[in-house]
């Protein structure tokens, strides 16, 4: 059942840094548990319309302890350009902080094909580069042969 008292301590976690449901457990609130507190109403029939609130107000409340994690940490990466904050946002909130190797990068990056207009500029597609290779080839064996 909702505990007011244990959902604030669950939030003072989250804004320390801790995932939800980890700082739900350290409280004793199973990851089940946690999901009701955060989506649906109460399934008895003690005050729904109060608990519902009640968990509506709780998830917007963490989604702002998580926000407010973030922020934190930011804050103090700019101040104090601390490594452990750093560290924290690269992997807390990895989509949005986390550094990606450049080769994970070129990995993902879309292939322009040629002819389609959405190469970009300095960029050689594919068949041309090959071109241009053959040709340079062609160069370097009339050279040669000179």
């Amino acid at each position: 059942m909702f505990d007011p008292v244990i959902a604030q301590l669950i939030l003072d976690a989250v804004v320390l840094g801790m995932e939800p449901d980890r700082a739900a457990l350290a409280y004793g609130i199973t990851a089940d548990e946690h999901a009701e507190w955060k989506a649906a109403p109460p399934t008895d029939e003690v005050s729904t319309e109060l608990m519902t609130a009640a968990h509506a107000e709780y998830a917007q409340n963490l989604a702002i302890a998580i926000a407010r994690a973030e922020y934190v940490a930011l804050r103090a990466v700019r101040e104090k350009s601390s490594d452990a904050d750093r560290w924290f946002l690269e992997r807390r909130f990895p989509e949005k902080w986390a550094k990606i190797p450049a080769a994970v990068r070129a990995a993902q990056a879309p292939t322009p094909r040629a002819g389609s207009g959405d190469v970009p500029e300095g960029v050689v597609p594919e068949d041309r580069m090959e071109r241009l290779r053959r040709e340079r080839e062609d160069q370097r064996r009339a050279g040669g042969n000179a």
